[in-house]
């Protein structure tokens, strides 16, 4: 099911505004199978964020035509772990699980695989597959990558990306303090001393730290500089928490630490900063950073930041932080030499965004170029690091062990035990943790492992069609539900369902990637037209078809020169939801359906109190931009002039402006939100029953709260927005099979189980079966909301649009310096508009509106123009 939530959705929009467009890759579509053609399936499981960014159905395709014979079906996480779509967790049997339900899986955890998914036989040694394989060569991989998860004589991983630990200074504060800047190949007196030069105290006050970073960290450096803290030739593995060497360690960083308040862990410095902010600032001379915070950010090229590797005491010195990303095999595959060819062909693609940014083989890195592009500084000091890495393995041996000294460490940086004592416990703890593993891996009889097999798949005369749903959080398995009850009605049919986000460059992307597919319409794109079916065809072919059974104001997205081109799927309204129980306390009967926003204003002053243990608010908004558009189109604002074109902003509108102050009054005059603040924390608020409504979650809040929804309240005759998005159903016209695709898509849309929103149909969205999946409360305030509602969304406008999204940011800036900074809404609101207008004129002038770099170039240019306003009274 697609899960619009507040959060997903901006996700979206910030995507949109961060790339201005981009490019997506267009990968050819598979060719479709001739009878009898034989193919094996396998399935590989990753993390749901992983799977939201597209990059693995892409490589997927590629693979796929490239291995014709082979068909890969992605599972996310959170369907192997049986959580939410989109949500995450490590339960006791995480290991199990993957290892049951696919035949390869990719391993999150950056210091690699764990050694008990080893021990209890779950994942299968790679290494004769290695040997057996021509193309295979070990030393293409990055020293001690390979070797990170080797032991007991095989290899239970491949590494495909990595990134390492670096150190970040000011250079700045090194000149000025006459220090001589860090180099590689520096030793550890080299930085005691420049630690102790470089740290300020002013009074009691640290205003300087001379080095940052936290705890984890400060644990691989132990480990790194004083060897493995586990002995592995015992069994079970002996810690040696309490030997010399790592006694001696762990004095020589708490007697540079507090006690001489020369360096920080991160607990004790600004939280809301980044350890490169901190260096930025001038807040720390040194911070422990990630090569990936680098070449992601750029930020060391800014306000002179330097970047080093650690320090070394020989030349032989391993201590850089390795970190890796990994795939492994299920040992209960049948298919491992298939199996082998998807995870080999994995480690030889680039990193893609969501992951660690530096290829795990050197061939890849030369052959995206990405030695050539760093700078000589970056590049150096990469070079540097990758020949004196390691990865520290105590993280590898499960969280008891390691929490044990990881905690017992904090108690001696704390000074509240003496090291040796602090170890010593450490050190007992540890041995009872792994003595219980071992003793309850004795006396198990281990299971043997199988992954549920999808055997091969030989086409008789049936019709494969590819789905694609496209959104963040897709339930695939509520998909498949479906797909299995229309195989039973439909069996020469069969229909492939796939996950990817919205491209950058739209439908008419999409259409060569599926035959049919679910997603926001944009019909005013040419290319959407060119690229997709009208629907006319098949409804004057099927004169039975009730398409006035459609909402209108939902399908009327879907016409476009009098043509329909495809059919609604669902709706997201934008609904306020409530705390039951607060309401009952207060003595509150819930609004009816038709309540106007001055009746929100009234009940939720009545909802906001003072308490011990903190404010209740009446209201708190989820996602502060989604919650300000929303209200202020409610209001009979406007956040686009649509009587230009393109359109241009309309932030000095009156009605606009008074929208905003309105809004910004919620918290600067009647209390009753919270000011800013991150959507964490918002959400905190609700779980915590300190906010009597907020925004609609779509349930995503803590199971033990009795909430109740609400329809948006009604506002400006002129204002009837009430729903945020919809998405439908489209056939692509390069699809080898449209009567199927027609088939598939009339039928998905009289199906609940894959919808979470509206259904689009009248007689679905008001049955039983649906009033049961949602609630009756949901499905009326739903009904309600598409009933008021008589256009979507301006977030709706934005997707396919990019460059539009640049007003939705400096709208949200404006009312961010409205309530931050006592800026009057008519000057912030007038700036708004200025810089929407010159960049307008630039996006116009360079015909940019689908050429992300002149996007960029223009935003950075208006941007540049604009300083902010200084605050006045309100």
């Amino acid at each position: 099911m697609i899960v619009h939530t507040t959060v997903s959705f901006l996700l979206a929009i910030v995507l949109l505004l961060a790339s201005c467009g981009g490019q997506a890759i267009n990968p050819p579509a598979s060719a479709p199978l001739e009878p009898n053609d034989e193919r094996v399936s396998i399935v590989f499981a990753a993390p749901d964020w992983e799977l939201q960014w597209g990059r693995v159905s892409q490589l997927v395709e590629t693979f796929e035509t490239h291995n014709p014979d082979i068909h890969i079906i992605l599972k996310p996480f959170s369907e192997v772990l049986g959580l939410p779509p989109g949500e995450f967790d490590v339960p006791e049997d995480y290991w199990l699980r993957l290892a049951s339900e696919a035949d390869a899986f990719q391993i999150i955890f950056q210091d690699g695989i764990a050694r008990h998914a080893v021990f209890d036989g779950l994942v299968r040694d790679l290494r004769p597959l290695m040997e057996t394989d021509s193309s295979f060569h070990a030393d293409d991989f990055y020293p001690g990558s390979l070797e990170l998860s080797a032991w007991d004589g095989g290899i239970w991983a491949l590494p495909t990306a990595l990134d390492y630990g670096l150190i970040a200074y000011n250079a700045e504060a090194f000149k000025t303090t006459g220090v001589a800047s860090p180099k590689a190949g520096w030793t550890w007196n080299d930085f005691v001393n420049s630690v102790q030069a470089l740290s300020v105290t002013t009074g009691d006050q640290v205003t300087r730290w001379g080095f940052v970073t936290d705890r984890r960290l400060l644990t691989e450096l132990i480990e790194l500089s004083a060897g493995p803290l586990l002995d592995d030739t015992h069994t079970p593995p002996m810690p040696r928490f309490n030997e010399p060497k790592v006694l001696e360690t762990v004095q020589w960083w708490v007697n540079l630490g507090l006690a001489n308040r020369l360096w920080a862990p991160d607990p004790l410095m600004k939280a809301d900063l980044d350890r490169i902010a901190l260096v930025e600032q001038g807040h720390a001379a040194m911070a422990s950073v990630r090569a990936a915070d680098l070449l992601y950010s750029k930020k060391h090229k800014r306000r002179m930041i330097g970047v080093v590797d650690y320090p070394i005491t020989g030349s032989e010195s391993r201590t850089t932080p390795l970190y890796v990303e990994q795939v492994a095999m299920s040992r209960g595959t049948v298919h491992p030499e298939v199996v082998w060819r998807w995870l080999d062909f994995l480690s030889r693609q680039p990193p893609g965004q969501a992951t660690l940014p530096i290829p795990a083989r050197r061939s890849v890195a030369q052959a995206m170029g990405f030695w050539d592009g760093l700078d000589e500084e970056l590049r150096m000091v990469l070079r540097f690091a990758i020949e004196h890495a390691a990865s520290a393995s105590l993280g590898t041996w499960g969280g008891d062990v390691y929490g044990a000294f990881n905690d017992e460490l904090g108690v001696a940086l704390n000074g509240d035990k003496s090291v040796e004592e602090a170890m010593t416990t450490a050190q007992g703890q540890a041995v009872v943790a792994l003595k219980a593993e071992a003793d309850q891996r004795a006396v198990a009889t281990p299971a043997p492992v199988a992954v549920a097999t999808t055997g091969s798949e030989t086409v008789h005369g049936t019709t494969t069609i590819t789905f694609v749903v496209v959104g963040e959080a897709v339930d695939l398995k509520a998909f498949r539900d479906v797909v299995k009850q229309f195989h039973a009605t439909h069996p020469a049919v069969a229909v492939e369902v796939k996950n990817l986000p919205f491209p950058s460059d739209g439908i008419a992307n999409l259409a060569g990637q599926a035959d049919c597919f679910q997603v926001i319409p944009q019909l005013d794109n040419p290319k959407t037209l060119a690229a997709i079916l009208s629907l006319e065809p098949f409804l004057e072919a099927e004169t039975s078809f009730g398409i006035d059974d459609f909402f209108p104001v939902l399908l009327d997205q879907y016409r476009w020169g009098g043509r329909l081109w495809g059919l609604p799927a669902e709706a997201q309204p934008y609904v306020i939801e409530y705390n039951q129980d607060l309401f009952q306390a207060a003595g509150l009967e819930p609004p009816g359906q038709n309540w106007t926003l001055n009746d929100f204003v009234t009940v939720a002053q009545a909802l906001t109190q003072d308490k011990a243990g903190g404010k209740q608010y009446g209201f708190v908004g989820i996602n502060e931009t989604l919650d300000l558009a929303m209200f202020v189109e409610r209001l009979g604002g406007r956040i686009f002039d649509d009587t230009q074109n393109p359109p241009a902003a309309a932030f000095d509108d009156q009605a606009t402006v008074k929208a905003v102050r309105w809004y910004a009054d919620l918290y600067l005059r009647y209390g009753i939100q919270p000011g800013l603040m991150a959507d964490e924390e918002r959400e905190a608020l609700t779980d915590d029953g300190r906010a009597a409504m907020w925004t609609g979650s779509l349930g995503r809040h803590k199971a033990a709260l009795r909430v109740g929804i609400l329809p948006f309240p009604i506002g400006s005759q002129a204002a009837s927005v009430s729903i945020v998005d919809s998405t439908g159903y489209f056939i692509s016209a390069q699809a080898i099979a449209p009567e199927a695709c027609w088939e598939w898509i009339k039928f998905m849309t009289t199906e609940v189980g894959a919808m979470q929103g509206l259904p689009a149909r009248r007689s679905v969205a008001t049955s039983e079966a649906y009033r049961q999946q949602v609630g009756d409360e949901r499905a009326d305030a739903y009904l309600a909301a598409v009933e008021n509602g008589q256009r979507l969304s301006v977030f709706q406008r934005v997707v396919g649009h990019n460059w539009l999204g640049a007003y939705l940011s400096w709208l949200d800036e404006a009312y961010q310096q409205i309530v931050e900074g006592d800026v009057l809404p008519e000057e912030t609101l007038a700036t708004a508009q200025k810089k929407a207008d010159d960049y307008r004129a630039c996006i116009i002038s360079n015909d940019a509106f689908s050429d992300a770099q002149g996007c960029q170039a223009c935003l950075g240019q208006v941007n540049q123009a604009y300083p902010e306003p200084s605050p006045k009274n309100r």
